[in-house]
């Protein structure tokens, strides 16, 4: 999830997301609230966290938690990515412009995910199915 908070997320096709927490009885805290909302809009985010299912690469990318996919495995990206970094450079300057036009109160709205994620962690580390799962995925 932290990833989704960069400005650009690019992946090749081999990469399997898990976008959710559930599974370990966890919530998260790395600002997803926000976005993951933000790259797929709210019902999608919503689905994404709830149906614990893995999202292929291609499929990320088709509803917009990826940016790009570039090569079907990290050698192929690794040779792709260099261009693509070329390809933002040139538009870095229309990035920055409408960047800074959406971060004019971001500030605030981050703290406010950051509160609520933070205090929904703590229940989950004060209750008795997170340390289950936490105990079976280390020592199973």
């Amino acid at each position: 999830m932290m990833a989704l908070a960069a400005d650009q997320v690019v992946s090749h096709a081999g990469v399997v997301l898990n976008p959710h927490y559930r599974k370990m009885a966890l919530f998260g805290s790395e600002y997803w609230t926000y976005s993951l909302p933000q790259r797929v809009g709210l019902n999608m985010a919503e689905e994404l966290t709830t149906r614990l299912q893995p999202v292929l690469a291609t499929e990320a990318r088709d509803i917009g938690m990826l940016d790009d996919v570039l090569g079907s495995n990290a050698r192929e990206l690794n040779a792709l990515i260099h261009l693509k970094c070329l390809r933002l450079r040139a538009e870095s300057r229309e990035i920055l412009r409408r960047k800074q036009a959406m971060t004019s109160s971001l500030w605030s709205i981050l703290e406010e995910h950051r509160h609520e994620e933070l205090e929904r962690m703590r229940l989950c580390f004060n209750d008795k199915e997170y340390h289950g799962r936490r105990e079976k995925f280390v020592y199973h």
